[in-house]
């Protein structure tokens, strides 16, 4: 089987999203298929590109990256005050279309080194992966072109996305947008049961839940410890914290709470911020003038990511304070899962996937919303109290990388059988063995 993947987000480049398309790279190839991705070409201006810290990490997929047309818009800081409130608000315009980011601007050279592509390596199947866009516009022309199975992935939602504040005439537009480009995709996937929900709403194709996980390799000869031996009792939280988003204030005013009770904690507790935009972290801290406890760490590596929360004494995960935040299952979680640490949840309810989840793990979880349940939560944690975090090993092996893979793959492969068996009339035993 020859699959092309389309994706912006892709190794070097450190981020979660890149794992997924990753993970099907590596693990499609390991099971004998040939692999090619096309992707843009990184540079810092994308994010950090430490992906991997060491090359033997790295696995031997083919790949080709395309840069991207050589221009930029100036960031707002970067211009006079007059012009900045003008930029700002046209870049919030463009951006709220959830496409022509300037990430995008690598579709041209694609569209040209497709059909060179499709010559030397006539692929079976075509996998995009949203956001942004660019990917699934590619992979609409490649649909129309070549009739080849087409999956269309998702790991945030286009249409309808929870981070957007798109205006309604705005929405509808992508709306139109999105329905003309995708409508022709053999399968639809995203990385929830949610999510799921909200594209078979919209589309007449099928729907399939193609959950992120963790993948365990990463977690091998990870054995230095991250955290000296000192008595500090440390939480941490590895994912993205915005203030649009999320809210830190119950968290600060916990935090606070417990000084008030007893001074001698800061001492003996430290809350870490692992992440690449610092602004609100810092915001609050100064704000709530818990600079001696709550700390932003800095953006590490991947693996220096997971040794983090490996040797932590506690998880933080906040949720979206959005009602649309539903089935936002992120590869983050499932990373905190398999580390085995107890997770400390700041605004879970009870009737959300990330809930069921977590409870179906059997991994530990502590809720609260309001300072004073926070507060409890973190004293359980410091004291111990026979907590047992451990995830069960079932559920371990449902949401490894290699299976989730496979189990994707897998349904790739029927459906594709059974289209080319309408299409051709192939009996069911003259099909090919994938």
């Amino acid at each position: 089987m020859k699959i092309l993947i389309i994706t912006y987000v892709f190794p070097p480049l450190n981020r979660v999203g890149s794992s997924r398309p990753y993970a099907w790279a590596k693990y499609w190839e390991m099971m004998g298929h040939e692999v090619f991705v096309l992707t843009k070409k990184k540079t810092t201006n994308d994010g950090p590109l430490n992906f991997f810290r060491n090359k033997d990490d790295k696995h031997n997929i083919k790949k080709v990256e395309l840069k991207a047309w050589p221009f930029m818009i100036k960031r707002p800081s970067s211009i006079n005050s007059t012009n900045r409130i003008i930029m700002s608000k046209y870049i919030d315009y463009i951006r709220a279309f959830r496409f022509l980011f300037r990430s995008d601007f690598w579709l041209y050279p694609v569209i040209k080194k497709v059909d060179q592509l499709y010559k030397k390596f006539p692929f079976d199947i075509v996998i995009s992966s949203y956001g942004p866009a660019g990917s699934h516009f590619i992979a609409s022309k490649i649909k129309k072109k070549y009739n080849v199975y087409w999956v269309s992935d998702y790991r945030d939602l286009w249409y309808g996305y929870h981070g957007s504040k798109s205006k309604w005439f705005i929405s509808k537009i992508i709306d139109i947008i999105e329905r003309k480009t995708v409508s022709k995709a053999d399968l639809i996937t995203t990385v929830s049961k949610g999510l799921s929900n909200k594209m078979n709403e919209r589309f007449d194709c099928e729907v399939f839940t193609a959950e992120n996980g963790f993948d365990p390799d990463v977690f091998q000869n990870n054995n230095y410890k991250y955290f000296p031996d000192d008595n500090i009792f440390r939480i941490v939280s590895t994912g993205r914290i915005c203030e649009e988003f999320h809210d830190l204030s119950s968290f600060c005013e916990a935090i606070k709470l417990l000084i008030s009770e007893n001074s001698s904690i800061s001492e003996r507790l430290k809350i870490l911020f692992f992440s690449l935009d610092s602004s609100y972290i810092n915001k609050m801290i100064k704000e709530h003038g818990l600079g001696n406890i709550i700390s932003h760490a800095g953006y590490v590596s991947r693996e220096d990511s997971i040794r983090i929360q490996r040797d932590s004494d506690g998880l933080l995960f906040f949720m979206w304070m959005d009602f649309k935040d539903e089935g936002i299952l992120t590869g983050r979680l499932f990373e905190y899962l398999y580390s085995g640490k107890p997770i400390l949840s700041i605004g879970l309810k009870n009737d959300n996937e990330v809930y069921d989840l977590i409870k179906g793990s059997g991994g530990l979880f502590l809720a609260g919303s309001t300072p004073e349940i926070i507060a409890e939560n973190i004293i359980r944690l410091m004291s111990g109290d026979n907590l047992d975090s451990r995830v069960s090993n079932s559920f371990l092996k449902c949401y490894t990388r290699k299976a989730l893979s496979e189990k994707l793959l897998d349904k790739i492969i029927i459906n594709l059988s059974k289209k080319r068996k309408q299409l051709y009339g192939i009996k069911k035993n003259s099909l090919p063995d994938y």
